[in-house]
């Protein structure tokens, strides 16, 4: 079982949830660069992705506690910050672009005394410290010395009243020292103490000394980047009243020309950082630090009013274009909670409400608004309106993406924007049949992993511009500075359209990158993104280039090599290029050149040392890490590899102008004239060499889809990987062939083989599968009914694991697709073989649906009976875990009231109980681990299984527990580990009162 990905991307920014001192994993991300992402030369002549999967590693920013990461968050040519906080790896500073020449390693900043260190990091800029925000025995030792960072501070004290609209003395560089300490406080307990408000109080004096010099103004960029620093230290550290109303001036000065300067990077940054930084603070503090007390009752209450004045204008602005858009909607986000510290509590809604009203309806700005009154205000506006959160999110997505097309017996479903065309549409279909042809032949599997994700149907989502796009996050809540992203975890692809003028990658090449992603996750990376194979940019570097190289895919030319993607080769001086250790041992942190080395390096074994990435890809297929780790220092350390590495390279660049980008041809939208699937089965039979032909045929919204799959025996085999290349000449020979038929509809079919075997006389065989067009269907050719077999009637005891099993079921139409199992109780599951516990005795009539390729399905019944445990009469239905529960639908319950469950997870594994609530309450969840580990869990409302609602908030020893006040309803508990050890654990829910 595997680790669940938890939450989606939020827009810009990297949030950590407090959850007894875990970071959740994130969803499965990846995301193609938007133009404001790159530099001016990176639009001519970068990598086709560059994928925020850190993809981006971000939380949904809900309202929880979090840790900031570097407040730098713009890139050099972006023109605005976006609406959260931003991701650690996009931080640059953007004012101080002198040459950085020279590193200082903690060993060396920890040897020198305190006045010296100061002075030194006075002078330089935060980025010369390695790993500054990574755990480390050189930075524990570092933030472990008390001394040395209230030497830190001292300096930013002192510093305060220094600094000249010319001259920051160093301040951001302090700063982001200390901001690093709190951060690394957060997670590790030996610096723990930097986790407290106490100690972060202690910053609150120098930020002060700061906000007192006449020239905490906006102004110079030295000025703007000061007063920015200054709001991001509030969002690691701390505040109070007095120090967040000295900051109203600046606030007011912005505000009084707000419309200009909004379109002033640097000012804008500042502002952004005082909002957030100061609504981090004060959230925090009556969310978890002092759940449930009065905010006007705390040191912030009634003191701040002017300040939230001045928020309330930016929230309220209407001019909304590039340059304010972002900017209101922090205004809207930060005043939902700031305003509750207003002398007049009600100013937040209030002020939400008017925007609301205000704002274009379906609009960015008005779905911050709904969010901020959902969130924040129980979904009720300051008119007593309660908010209609499901039809409002139709409602956004039929405005956005009104149409739908479903193709393959809708495993396949698209939906786009209006003015997303009908070819368009077409063309993303037939790429990913030519890149899934090419994916299949190199790692010669054609079957999931996994039978039971998401992914079984691929949803794509099309905007119909960048502008558009933004919309992605308030509908689904992801980030939307990439060019595409695709979430595993949902199954599901979203992109946009776009003009030449708006980005240098056409549509089918994102399309393209981000297909292969999903190829990965469903037939080679095992589990979803998140789990310990994905583990310190293990597999950064495999799938970005894997992804970029089958980007190139054809129909009958193999993969071909991409223009785009050597191009970025002719500016980079040779000695510059990557060796092949560092690309190898790159990661999204590193920026986005090594999406091409990635390429290249990809590119190069496909071409030229196939057996290297069979080998990689089979490590990964039988997902052993250690192997993988192994072979790829092996790689690191093999300099020959690396001379052939740089001159394949070379040679690209010598080669450069014979590339193309390859796309799919015209032949795939042209109409062509009917054939029967009997005939193109003929037509198959014919060329000779291929038995035991089946053809299937699948529905589409424009058109029907052939698939003939037959074995192909070869000659005496010269092993898998050299039969493999064989065969490739063999599946483009019969394509040529195909396309000499003389019908048309044979230039859109692929073709693809996989399961190397070999025969009785050691001749090699594969199954070998042709796809293609098919003319709507004309009677010629009727699919039979599968056979569902559910094998009862079955029998068993409460609380005790029943089997069931579909074994026998079977079709002629291909393979079944879907085993859908109702057990009687109002439970599935989508298993083929699942396991099942009744908590009731009785008599169940159980179903089994079964659907297979052509979408034919078929029906059977059988009966259970449930009898009382023989040895127990009045069992407890559930006291310890039962395997597999680790999904949604197989959640192991009801759980009772006080009723202690044992159970154990290791290896990325997680457990999910569900409980029912009869009335309202409130309730206690307790977590009892064997060892003070990193274990934790998520609670979940049914209804919406994928936005978490609580999670452990208080720690007593090993026990991680919290409190919540549920309405009537059921609820899941997912519990997992943040490592691979296996933890045992007992879980408890009790009501309290």
């Amino acid at each position: 079982m595997k680790k669940r990905l938890l939450s989606a991307l939020v827009s810009a920014a990297l949030v950590i949830q407090i959850s007894a001192g875990l970071n959740l994993q994130t969803r499965k991300a990846y995301a193609y660069p938007s133009k404001d992402l790159l530099t001016e030369k990176d639009l001519k002549t970068s990598s086709s992705d560059v994928n925020l999967k850190n993809k981006q590693k971000e939380l949904q920013m809900s309202k929880q506690s979090q840790v900031l990461l570097p407040m730098d968050m713009l890139l050099e040519n972006s023109e605005e910050p976006e609406s959260k906080l931003p991701e650690k790896s996009l931080q640059r500073n953007l004012e101080r672009n002198e040459e950085v020449s020279k590193s200082y390693s903690f060993s060396e900043l920890n040897s020198l005394n305190y006045e010296t260190l100061v002075n030194t990091l006075a002078t330089i800029q935060w980025e010369q410290i390695p790993g500054l925000f990574e755990k480390s025995a050189g930075s524990t030792q570092f933030f472990g010395s008390k001394d040395r960072v209230q030497a830190i501070i001292n300096g930013l004290y002192t510093r305060g009243n220094q600094f000249t609209e010319d001259d920051d003395k160093g301040i951001p560089t302090l700063v982001e020292v200390l901001r690093a300490g709190y951060y690394l406080g957060f997670y590790n307990s030996e610096l723990s103490y930097l986790n407290t408000r106490e100690y972060k109080d202690k910053s609150i004096p120098a930020l002060k000394q700061i906000v007192a010099n006449p020239n905490f103004k906006l102004g110079t960029k030295v000025q703007d980047e000061v007063v920015n620093a200054a709001g991001a230290l509030i969002g690691n550290a701390s505040s109070d009243g007095e120090l967040v109303a000295s900051f109203t001036p600046v606030m007011n000065q912005f505000n009084k020309d707000l419309l200009e300067n909004a379109k002033i990077k640097s000012k804008g940054k500042a502002i952004y950082s005082i909002l957030r930084g100061v609504e981090y603070d004060l959230g925090s503090y009556i969310r978890y630090e002092n759940k449930g007390v009065d905010p006007l009752k705390t040191k912030w209450g009634g003191k701040i009013d002017g300040f939230i004045n001045e928020i309330e204008k930016i929230a309220l602005e209407t001019q909304i274009n590039d340059d304010t858009g972002w900017l209101v909607n922090n205004g809207i986000y930060t005043i939902a909670t700031l305003g509750k510290f207003h002398s007049n509590p009600k100013k937040g809604v209030e002020t939400i409400t008017k925007s609301l009203k205000s704002q274009e309806y379906l609009g960015e700005q008005f779905f911050e608004a709904v969010n901020g009154i959902n969130n924040e205000y129980k979904g009720i506006d300051a008119d007593g309106n309660i908010l209609d959160m499901e039809k409002i999110r139709t409602e956004g997505e039929n405005k956005y993406y009104p149409k739908t097309y479903k193709f393959d017996n809708s495993k396949v479903i698209i939906r786009a924007g209006a003015d997303v065309t009908e070819e368009k549409v077409k063309r993303l279909y037939w790429a990913s049949k030519e890149v899934s042809a090419q994916y299949f032949r190199n790692i010669g599997k054609d079957k999931a992993l996994e039978d039971g994700n998401a992914d079984e149907v691929l949803s794509i989502v099309i905007y119909n511009s960048p502008r558009e796009y933004r919309m992605n996050y308030a509908l689904n809540g992801l980030n939307t500075e990439n060019g595409g992203m695709y979430i595993e975890q949902d199954g599901t692809f979203y992109t946009y359209e776009r003009t030449e003028e708006e980005s240098i990658y056409t549509l089918e090449e994102l399309f393209r990158h981000e297909f292969t992603h999903y190829l990965q996750g469903r037939y080679v990376v095992p589990g979803l993104w998140g789990g310990s194979i994905h583990a310190n940019d293990r597999l950064t570097w495999y799938e970005e280039g894997e992804a970029e190289l089958y980007a190139g895919s054809s129909r009958t030319e193999g993969i071909k090599t991409r223009k785009s993607m050597v191009s970025n080769l002719m500016w980079r001086p040779i000695e510059q290029r990557y060796s092949v250790e560092k690309t190898l041992n790159s990661g999204y942190n590193d920026g986005f050149e090594f999406y091409s080395y990635a390429y290249y390096l990809m590119n190069y074994f496909i071409n030229h040392d196939f057996e290297k990435y069979s080998k990689l890809k089979d490590y990964l297929m039988k997902n052993d890490i250690k192997g993988f780790d192994q072979y790829v220092q092996t790689l690191k350390n093999d300099y020959s590899l690396n001379g052939r590495y740089q001159e394949f390279m070379g040679k690209l660049y010598n080669d450069y102008d014979k590339f193309t980008i390859p796309l799919v041809s015209d032949d795939y939208i042209k109409e062509h004239s009917n054939r029967s699937l009997q005939e193109v089965k003929r037509d198959i039979e014919s060329l000779g060499g291929i038995r035991d032909i089946k053809a299937t045929e699948s529905k589409s919204q424009f058109f029907n889809t052939f698939e003939v799959r037959g074995t192909y025996t070869g000659e005496y085999y010269y092993g898998e990987l050299l039969d493999i290349q064989k065969m490739s000449e063999v599946a483009n020979n019969y394509l040529k062939a195909l396309d000499e038929k003389g019908w048309s509809g044979y230039k859109t079919t692929t073709s693809y083989f996989v399961n190397w075997r070999l025969d009785e006389n050691y001749h090699y065989q594969f199954d070998i599968v042709f796809r293609g067009y098919l003319s709507e269907s004309n009677g010629s050719v009727e699919p039979s009914k599968p056979v569902s077999q559910i094998n009862g009637p079955y029998s068993g005891e409460i609380g005790k694991a029943i089997d069931f099993s579909s074994e026998g079921s079977k079709t002629e139409n291909g393979n079944i697709v879907k085993y859908e199992w109702d057990f009687g109780d109002n439970k599935t599951s989508n298993q083929k073989n699942p396991t099942h516990v009744y908590t009731k005795e009785g008599e169940y009539t159980v179903t089994l649906k079964v659907v297979d390729d052509m979408g034919m399905d078929a029906i059977n019944t059988t009966k259970v009976n449930v009898n009382k445990n023989s040895n127990n009469p009045n069992p407890d239905p559930l006291i310890t875990e039962i395997e597999p529960n680790n999904n949604f639908e197989n959640a192991n319950g009801p759980v009772l009231n006080k009723i202690s469950i044992k159970g154990s997870v290791e290896n990325g594994d997680e457990d999910i109980f569900y409980f029912n609530v009869d009335e309202n309450s409130n309730i206690k969840i307790s977590l009892n681990k064997s060892q003070n580990d990193n274990l934790t869990y998520l609670l979940y409302k049914d209804g919406d299984l994928v936005n978490y609602i609580s999670y452990p908030k208080y720690a007593d020893g090993n026990v991680a527990y919290s409190e919540e006040t549920l309405g009537k309803g059921k609820y899941y508990i997912l519990v997992y580990s943040g490592n691979d050890k296996k933890v045992n654990y007992d879980l408890t829910w009790e009501k309290t009162k």
